[in-house]
């Protein structure tokens, strides 16, 4: 029996040893620092209608309340609540030990005063937490509030309350040890936020104060797992300080940090579907500031603009890295009132509206900026308002990657969208180097009758727009697309150096009635289009197009089965633009609108293997192409430059003549099958103008300005030399002297003596021996349907007396002309008839 009692109680020890450390009890313990005006807490009262803990007492300086307390904690299901006499505006409260404090159930203040949470050592809100308080709520790990008086309340020294005359909102001075907030829950329910409205499913209220007011974390380190803060029309305000002073300005009702005085920053992060929302008929703002601030697991930032108020600001500042990452599906048992969540939720950082009024704008700032797995940054608007503006402004680095590898529809984006009469507003990138990667995507779009914004990217160093989404075979681009009565906005790009490759694009299309936008790139280096896959069927390149997609797609977004839009014009400028492997730059017009036109500044153009500069349209106007070059235009490996043309005018008889090409550039050689050409299937060729100094052409190449149904177009060609691939003859090392041949009755007093082929000087006292003087090897023939009209500028004529010249002068055109002075011999013997011996208005 003593056996049996003995074990039973080993038993009950072991289990006793097994059992994991409880969390500190809650307790609210004073310090007695503050004297005779000690805090004072009295349990059990009933306070808003329920029981809770009162704490009274406390050193009141004018319209500030002081409490202090070596313990601050409230266990789950608790209810703790400040008394707030009248007067007063600010309950300031320190905890002087060395504890963290755990606040897991309800935190109050019964009044309209702001409550602030000093503890040094850290704070911690679980699941459970909730604030009940009408003013303000300030959480902080800063050592001490410090005032402009030059007095402080410290928790570390544990003084008494400062002696105040006068109103003042307290600063904060961090430490160089202060510890981290960290907020718990279960994280959103959020569903929506793409092509529909974000919904918020019964998502928790987790910390939440009175619309109108703010909601403040002030720590060294600052981590929402799974936490919720939401204060619909007020305002949320996380700053993460290692070390440095923060200062507040409340002159509007509102607070506001001001950092200025911070030395060191610290990290913000947000995990496990944790989120931060200030949504409401009334929207306020959200400001992060820290070091590095990371949204991971589906975290969400948002306002949703319900009301006819404008909307509030979303605000992310760090000194190093801003980051959007990992995306996460439901769980299949998620459950609320309105039925089962389903969906893949992502990273982001979203506001709309559904309201009267604009949507709210994002600013993001930082050294480097991390959008992956489908993470996003996006305005929207569901209604007759505008979205937000957009304005990220990085020092360094910008990669955007990969779509959501649980749903590949989810790209990596910043983004602005309409799907009601609102337009978008503008969407400004600034960074020293952008990455778009596998899918990576900045657009703006229209699903609605409003117009795209505009989107002005600008890139100090290098952009680089290079390669595919694996699943889902989308690349990455940059651009507008209009899927409705909307237009596509426009797109302004400068950067030093542009590369796209593998699917990499810079596009603006339409694919229903709106019409796609111009867009402008400059490149102060260079522009480098290359498919490296050799892969035809992915685009490469810059376009601007109207199109129609695929029936699923169409019959998704109720699109027309033909595009009515017109295609925008590109315009680019750049010393050196290279397009490689099957690379293209186009303007495409395969619904009845027009095509707009495609302009080309720059010093050196290669097109090399397959690749192409193109005006399409099948129903429309075609479009032009207009290049002009400094240096050099080089085609081959059977590349081609095209305005072409296919079918007639909708809802008419007329048919569409090709598009014109105009090139203006010192050298034009076409190699190995390459083509220039304007031809039309229905309507005229195009015309085609070249002017150049050298023009060459491989036998296999051609230019080509004709129609099938139609007449041919014009080919004009302007050179000053050759177009044959000829080896060029040195001349030889002694020329010879032309006034050695010469007989004597030509002898003059000046000496004139050409130097070249053909250019000998004949004998004058016999005739010419039907030979040309001079030579002209020009090709005057082109593989194409095409003949260059072309007249000699010299007709022969009968043969005529004529005697020597014995003289010179200055034409009225101011060129050089032999004359016959009317005094000298007249030389009677009659010349052969001149035929090509020089070209007057030489090409």
């Amino acid at each position: 029996m003593c056996q049996n009692i003995l074990n039973l109680i080993l038993l009950a020890g072991l289990l006793g040893c097994c059992k994991p450390l409880s969390p500190v009890m809650a307790q609210v313990i004073p310090d007695n620092s503050l004297g005779n005006e000690n805090s004072i807490m009295t349990p059990n009262v009933t306070v808003k209608e329920a029981l809770a803990d009162l704490i009274e007492g406390g050193a009141i300086r004018d319209n500030n309340l002081f409490h202090s307390f070596s313990e601050f904690n409230i266990d789950n299901g608790s209810r703790v609540y400040f008394a707030s006499p009248d007067g007063i505006a600010n309950i300031l409260t320190r905890v002087t030990g060395n504890n963290i404090s755990e606040i897991f159930g309800t935190l109050g203040v019964d009044g309209a005063a702001n409550l602030f949470l000093l503890n040094p050592n850290g704070i911690v809100f679980g699941e459970n937490a909730s604030l009940d308080v009408n003013g303000s709520f300030l959480a902080t790990t800063a050592e001490s509030y410090i005032f402009n008086n030059g007095l402080e309340f410290s928790a570390t020294q544990a003084n008494a309350a400062p002696l105040l005359t006068i109103n003042l909102t307290p600063g904060l001075q961090m430490g160089s040890n202060s510890g981290s907030i960290v907020v718990q829950n279960q994280g959103h329910r959020l569903t929506g936020g793409s092509l529909s409205p974000l919904m918020f499913n019964e998502t928790a209220t987790g910390l939440q104060v009175q619309e109108g007011q703010t909601l403040g974390l002030v720590g060294a380190e600052i981590n929402l797992n799974g936490g919720i803060i939401r204060v619909p029309g007020g305002n949320i305000q996380l700053l993460s300080i290692a070390e440095g002073r923060v200062q507040y300005d409340d002159s509007d009702q509102t607070w506001q940090l001001d950092s200025s005085e911070v030395s060191r920053f610290a990290d913000i992060e947000l995990s496990n579907k944790a989120f931060l929302d200030t949504s409401g008929a009334i929207t306020g703002n959200i400001q992060l500031q820290g070091k590095n601030i990371s949204l991971k697991e589906a975290s969400a930032i948002s306002i949703q603009n319900l009301g006819v108020q404008p909307s509030g600001e979303i605000t992310l500042d760090a000194t190093d890295t801003i980051a959007l990452s990992d995306s996460v599906r439901n769980a299949p048992d998620t459950t609320t009132s309105s039925g089962t969540i389903t969906g893949v939720m992502v990273s982001r950082l979203i506001t709309d509206t559904l309201g009267m009024e604009q949507g709210g704008n994002i600013i993001v700032s930082g050294d480097n900026l991390l959008i992956s797995d489908g993470g996003s940054i996006s305005a929207l608007s569901f209604s007759n308002a505008d979205t937000g503006k957009i304005d990220v402004n990085i020092n360094h680095s910008i990669k955007i990657q990969k779509f959501s590898l649980l749903n590949p529809v989810l790209a990596s984006n910043i983004s602005t969208a309409v799907l009601g009469d609102g337009n978008a507003q503008e969407l400004n990138v600034l960074a020293r180097n952008i990455n778009l990667l596998e899918g990576g995507a900045i657009f703006s779009t229209s699903l609605g009758s409003g117009n795209g914004g505009e989107v002005n990217v600008n890139v100090n160093d290098s952009l680089v727009l290079n390669g595919l989404s694996p699943l889902a075979s989308v690349g990455s681009f940059i651009g507008h697309a209009a899927f409705s009565t909307g237009n596509s906005g426009n797109l302004n790009l400068n950067v030093a150096r542009l590369s796209l490759s593998n699917g990499g694009a810079i596009s603006s299309s339409t694919f229903a009635e709106g019409n796609a936008g111009q867009m402008t790139i400059n490149a102060s280096e260079y522009i480098e289009i290359n498919n490296i896959i050799s892969n035809p069927e992915i685009f490469t390149g810059i376009a601007s197009r109207s199109t129609v997609l695929d029936s699923p797609i169409t019959s998704i977004f109720d699109l027309p089965n033909q595009s009515n839009g017109n295609s925008g014009s590109i315009t680019i400028n750049t010393p050196k633009l290279t397009i490689k492997n099957n690379g293209i730059i186009s303007l495409n017009n395969r619904g009845i609108g027009n095509s707009g036109n495609l302009t080309i500044n720059t010093e050196q153009l290669v097109l090399d293997n397959q690749s192409s500069l193109a005006a399409f349209s099948t129903s429309g106007q075609g479009g032009n192409i207009n290049l002009n070059i400094e240096d050099s235009l080089l085609l081959r490996q059977a590349s081609v430059i095209t305005a072409e043309t296919t079918g007639t005018f909708a809802n008419s008889q007329s048919s569409i003549n090709g598009g014109n090409i105009s090139i203006n550039a010192d050298l034009v050689t076409l190699l190995e099958n390459s083509q220039i050409n304007a031809d039309a299937l229905e309507g005229n060729g195009g015309n085609i103008s070249i002017v150049t100094q050298g023009f060459l052409a491989s036998p296999d190449s051609e230019v080509s300005a004709s129609s099938r149904f139609g007449l041919d177009g014009n080919v004009d060609i302007e050179t000053l030399t050759s177009d044959r691939l000829i080896e060029l003859e040195k001349l030889p090392i002694k020329p010879i002297d032309a006034t050695q041949q010469m007989t004597t009755g030509c002898s003059v007093s000046n000496d004139f003596a050409l130097i070249g082929k053909g250019g000998l000087t004949e004998n004058p006292t016999q005739d010419i021996r039907g030979q040309a003087l001079w030579q002209d090897l020009r090709r005057l023939e082109f593989h194409s349907k095409s003949q260059i009209n072309w007249q000699p500028s010299f007709i022969p004529q009968q043969q005529k007396s004529f005697r020597e010249a014995n003289a010179w002068e200055v034409n009225q055109q101011g060129n050089l002309e032999l004359i016959i002075d009317e005094q000298a011999v007249v030389v009677t013997n009659a010349l052969a008839k001149l035929q090509n011996c020089f070209m007057t208005n030489y090409p």
